[in-house]
């Protein structure tokens, strides 16, 4: 493998690496474990086999978007209402033919059972690919602690862990724009305001917001309630 070239194909008998790790020539990595070759290349050969039946390239989102959106309830069913249409062709969609819609069922059984084995297989390689870079990654940054911290170290090990750092270290901070936002003005009319702000202190609130207490009686204080007028034709009391 050329080490300058980390994605070159590797030499027989080198580092079998995927693509996104570097080759290393002091013995880390060998040949991949056959059973995983092999998987890889009867997923590859699955995929070439069924070329000519899947949907095509993979939709965009707005091709997405404009599929209609099937309720799973109704999967079961498709079949049977198919079928109606094989004595009744008159049931059939215009442009359509009982065949076409037959093989479109006959696949859409083969892709559900190949669907369920797939989704198996990514989820117990998503799953191993999760454990595998988790550990190889704790590892790693031990031995670059380890060189930080040891005195006996060479200029390739500085060199690597160096590259280590690099690659760990978090780009600089982003500055934020700040966009200053124009200030709407509201004008209120005077009048419009209460009368609590332009009245004289002690005077009561104007009708900006309700009705106007009555003042108190003469003689009162503003705390105190008016006196009870006397009865019609009776004379108040008084004495001496």
């Amino acid at each position: 493998m050329d080490n300058n070239n980390p994605s070159s194909t590797p030499a027989a008998g080198g580092p079998n690496i995927g693509p996104n790790l570097t080759g290393s020539t002091g013995g880390t990595g060998g040949a991949t474990p056959a059973p995983v070759d092999n998987a890889t290349a009867d997923v590859k050969s699955a995929r070439t086999a069924i070329a000519g039946l899947v949907a095509g390239t993979p939709l965009t989102k707005d091709t997405r978007k404009r599929v209609a959106k099937v309720r799973r309830k109704a999967l079961p069913e498709l079949a049977k209402v198919i079928d109606l249409t094989v004595d009744r062709p008159s049931l059939l969609p215009t442009g359509t033919t009982h065949q076409e819609l037959s093989e479109k069922i006959t696949l859409l059984a083969g892709f559900q059972g190949l669907h369920a084995e797939t989704t198996g297989l990514n989820t117990e390689v998503d799953d191993s690919l999760l454990v595998l870079e988790s550990d190889l990654y704790l590892a790693a940054l031990a031995i670059c602690n380890i060189a930080d911290n040891s005195k006996a170290i060479d200029q390739a090990v500085v060199a690597t862990v160096a590259e280590m750092r690099k690659a760990l270290a978090r780009g600089p901070k982003q500055k934020h724009k700040v966009t200053k936002v124009a200030v709407k003005t509201i004008t209120v009319p005077v009048d419009s305001l209460g009368a609590t702000a332009s009245a004289p202190a002690g005077s009561p609130a104007g009708n900006g917001g309700g009705n106007t207490p009555a003042a108190p009686a003469h003689g009162t204080t503003g705390e105190s309630q008016p006196a009870a007028p006397a009865p019609t034709g009776s004379t108040p009391s008084s004495k001496p």
